[in-house]
């Protein structure tokens, strides 16, 4: 009785609700944290770009396609040892290098049916001097997956079903979270050192995803992990990405509507992410005059290093219209020997 006279209802009540409030506000709290956190926009490399960076004007020609497929519009480009691969939409399309990288010959294609191929990149920690793509995988990047394609298939067949193939999911972080654009991945690299997918598409910028588990096999779902590069200004497209894993440098080409297209070169292994050098692409379509380029979309880079060091160091940049494949000599970005051979090479010619 005396228990029951001390205590007091409605002050009961009131704690009662008092604590219901307070977990109700603790389990919003929550809740908003990890909807912000789940949302928060991605982390960034830490880039150390220059303000003014040199501009080089490259000038180089034409790469001799013998055998070119018909209605084949480049997307992506990759080359080692002797061996070019290009690919298109649904078509992937294997060919032979000769006389140094200035002429190429087809020696396989492959359609595959339902994969619209917007990039593609060559997976691998081997040197591209001493390695051959037709050894190697083939990472193919469309809307939704990137499929991995073992290149020895294509001498054995001419048709295969992709969806047999091994294949990465992309996390929402990389798709539209809309779900209205489909549009395929429009720029696809690897870097080796790091096992990252550097990839692109449109309102993206340039992202890097984790490309393989703690097993070595490719990740079912790839998630951008680390921000490289933030959305771009209007009329400014990345259609092509390509890490030099001999000279550690991300190329980015840029597409820039009715202007002359510009690879930006950025270092991956003094200071991350610098930019050293701004090359500029030649005037494709005379016919608009010397400051423009309406109707041609540039769409994919990919340097080479020749297997014999009498062949000089490539850059090979496609157009998707017009379709053509460009040969540069790869620019000296860091003023000094490429390889411990050139080293040798040049220390030798300055022995009397």
């Amino acid at each position: 009785l005396l228990l029951r006279r001390q205590s007091n209802p409605r002050r009961g009540s009131v704690a009662v609700q008092s604590v219901t409030c307070l977990c109700f506000v603790v389990s919003v709290s929550c809740l908003l944290a990890a909807v912000l956190f789940v949302h928060s926009a991605r982390p960034s490399i830490r880039l150390a770009r220059a303000e003014v960076a040199e501009v080089t004007y490259l000038q180089g020609s034409y790469v001799e396609v013998h055998g070119w497929p018909m209605f084949f519009h480049p997307t992506g480009i990759a080359a080692a040892g002797d061996t070019l691969l290009m690919s298109a939409a649904f078509r992937l399309a294997r060919f032979d290098l000769e006389s140094g990288g200035q002429v190429a010959r087809l020696a396989a294609e492959v359609a595959l049916p339902g994969l619209e191929i917007g990039d593609l990149a060559f997976l691998g920690n081997e040197t591209l001097r001493n390695s051959s793509l037709a050894n190697g995988t083939a990472a193919l990047a469309s809307s939704e997956v990137i499929t991995y394609l073992p290149v020895d298939v294509m001498q054995r067949s001419s048709r295969l079903s992709w969806k047999d193939l091994p294949k990465s999911s992309l996390g929402r972080t990389i798709q539209d979270p809309s779900g209205i654009s489909a549009e395929a991945l429009q720029a696809l690299s690897y870097w080796p050192k790091h096992d990252l997918l550097v990839v692109s598409k449109a309102d993206l910028g340039v992202v890097a995803c984790k490309a393989h588990d703690e097993h070595g096999n490719v990740q079912p779902l790839v998630q951008a992990e680390l921000m490289v590069m933030e959305k771009f200004a209007a009329g400014t497209v990345v259609t092509g990405l390509h890490v030099d894993r001999v000279e550690d440098v991300l190329y980015i080409l840029f597409h820039r509507s009715g202007r002359h297209g510009e690879i930006h070169a950025l270092d991956l292994r003094n200071e991350l992410g610098k930019l050293l050098r701004v090359l500029r692409l030649p005037d494709v379509d005379s016919a608009d005059g010397p400051d423009a380029d309406h109707d041609v979309v540039w769409g994919a880079v990919s340097s080479w290093h020749p297997p014999r060091a009498t062949d000089r160091p490539r850059l090979f940049v496609v157009t998707r219209t017009p379709a053509k494949v460009f040969s540069f000599d790869l620019p000296n970005l860091r003023q000094q020997c490429r390889s411990e051979f050139a080293c040798k090479h040049t220390a030798s010619d300055n022995t009397p």
